[in-house]
């Protein structure tokens, strides 16, 4: 039937008087690959976010005027300055409206789920 998302039930737990399973429009990865996959995005979308939370906190200091002290291997790296550099140029009225609406992106999912305990 088109147009009818196809949905995946995993059950977990099984007991006589309670059942925990979830519904969900994303496949379940089942084969290694598939799980490599999910997990070095999943880790890509926490670096992305922590980098833009960074960003944001340094851009806070150079409001409040204090002094930065990033870690010196952040510091040294291309990445540092790359950032440091975002914070400085970019207005603040610009900068955490980007920032807000970089990091909903991230944290949204391209499927629905439903987890649903029975008793």
């Amino acid at each position: 039937m088109p147009g009818v998302p196809l949905c995946t039930l995993r059950t977990y737990q099984p007991t006589p008087t309670t059942v925990r399973f979830t519904v969900s429009t994303r496949a379940a990865p089942e084969q290694f690959v598939g799980r490599c996959v999910h997990y070095l995005l999943l880790a890509g979308r926490l670096l992305l976010a922590s980098i833009v939370l960074l960003i944001l906190w340094i851009k806070w200091q150079n409001i409040l005027q204090h002094s930065l002290h990033l870690p010196s291997v952040l510091a040294q790296s291309g990445l540092g300055y790359s950032m440091k550099w975002i914070a400085e140029q970019i207005p603040a009225r610009y900068l955490v409206p980007v920032a807000l609406l970089f990091l909903w992106v991230i944290v949204q999912r391209g499927y629905k789920g439903k987890y649903s305990y029975n008793s």
